[in-house]
């Protein structure tokens, strides 16, 4: 499974490209010289992507699989009548805690004339292209089959932040304002201050009251009060 995020040109969101890069040269220094191909971003229309993937099983054979817990079995929102599973079974493959991505999507109501907003777990189908999301990632280093190693950046969720409107441009000026309107959001979301993070939106006792703080106001946001401001 993969997905691929764009801000349409928005400044903010080259500050993930750039954090990426920071993370990336981190993983270099700790290879040999030539050993490490450095990370090179995306882009669709001139405009600056993001990837990121995971995949849906391990092999038996591969280290992880004795290291990290008994195999799960594939949710049912992802794999309804079970040929994913009976694939892998014939193929000595296994689905792991590490290959699994949690789907959550934002959902408001209106309790005595006051907003609430609820982060709930989403069925993956409710997701398309062009919506306004947040998607959580890892990193780490794996190897490109020829002695050499690159940085990997791992999906781990995605959240639906607004169903308002689908964002498909295709160069159009209008709608990539609206876009560029909608990610400047995402800028208190650069502030990371801890590699260590948890998949999901409950709050936690480790976490900072800025991360807590952020978690929340992009819980409440919405396409139609990013445009109001701009």
């Amino acid at each position: 499974m993969s997905i691929t995020l764009t801000g349409y040109g928005a400044p903010y969101f080259s500050l993930y490209e750039s954090a990426i890069r920071l993370i990336d040269r981190k993983f270099q220094r700790k290879v040999k010289d030539g050993f490490y191909e450095p990370f090179r971003p995306t882009y669709a229309e001139s405009y600056l992507t993001l990837e990121a993937t995971n995949r849906y099983f391990t092999k038996k054979t591969r280290p992880k699989v004795s290291n990290e817990g008994v195999p799960l079995k594939v949710p049912t929102v992802v794999d309804p009548k079970g040929h994913l599973q009976e694939a892998a079974q014939k193929n000595m493959m296994v689905h792991l805690d590490d290959n699994t991505v949690k789907y959550f999507i934002k959902e408001d109501s209106l309790i005595d004339n006051e907003r609430v907003t609820r982060i709930e777990e989403a069925n993956p189908t409710v997701f398309r292209r062009g919506q306004l999301v947040q998607a959580q990632l890892s990193f780490s280093m794996s190897s490109t089959g020829g002695n050499k190693s690159k940085l990997a950046i791992t999906l781990r969720s995605i959240l639906l932040l607004s169903e308002e409107a689908l964002i498909v441009c295709n160069n159009d000026k209008k709608c990539i304002q609206k876009a560029e309107a909608a990610t400047l959001a995402t800028k208190c979301a650069v502030q990371v201050h801890s590699l260590k993070r948890k998949v999901g939106y409950d709050d936690d006792e480790d976490e900072g009251e800025d991360i807590v703080e952020t978690r929340h106001s992009f819980a409440k946001l919405v396409i139609s009060d990013l445009l109001a401001k701009k």
